[in-house]
């Protein structure tokens, strides 16, 4: 198993499983044309990392994260806004898909006291777990923020997803308490020091 940086070859299944495994997640709903964008960007941005666990050509999983989240959206958008409005279209003359996206947009400049850098989601397709590929994924984030000398991280997670509080939980995140980025739904925030 190698854990290497996201390259072009890797995004049609980095959305897969993001699409297939975060079933219940907003982002999921777009659908993997938005995904394949998201992380197809995130090769580029100076404000994001994504990361791929692979064995002999097969994709076990992979971990993504941005150093500042409200500055990777705005490299998202910069890059890929005809893309992803085409890819949208369909969806956003929902007003309620349209609401959503406004608050995950603004959700960023809403969070003046956490800290930017955030992980966006870890996946591992069922195959591949119980073998410890999230904690080396995780770990991997980790390092990469400390490369970029970032002190302090945070995740947001739904409170109705046990599995993956527990996770989080048990990588020794401190649950910071719970907001609301979907005005339908709370979430859990863990936080994470570096040293």
């Amino acid at each position: 198993m190698n854990i290497v940086r996201l390259r072009k070859q890797h995004v049609r299944d980095v959305a897969y499983l993001h699409e297939r495994y975060i079933d219940r997640g907003f982002i999921s709903s777009l659908g993997s044309a938005f995904l394949g964008h998201l992380y197809d960007s995130m090769i580029t941005s100076n404000n994001a990392c994504c990361l791929v666990a692979e064995d002999a050509g097969e994709l076990q999983g992979f971990i993504s994260g941005t150093y500042e989240l409200g500055s990777f959206y705005k490299d998202f958008m910069r890059a890929k806004l005809l893309p992803v409005s085409i890819a949208l279209l369909p969806k956003i003359i929902k007003p309620s898909v349209f609401r959503k996206i406004m608050e995950s947009l603004l959700y960023p400049s809403n969070q003046d006291r956490m800290p930017g850098a955030e992980l966006m989601s870890i996946v591992v397709s069922e195959k591949y777990r119980g073998k410890g590929l999230s904690e080396e994924l995780f770990k991997g984030l980790v390092s990469e923020f400390k490369e970029k000398n970032i002190s302090k991280f945070k995740v947001v997670v739904g409170s109705r997803l046990p599995a993956a509080n527990k996770f989080y939980l048990k990588m020794g995140g401190i649950s910071y308490g719970e907001i609301k980025v979907h005005s339908d739904e709370a979430s859990k925030v863990y936080i994470w020091e570096i040293s």
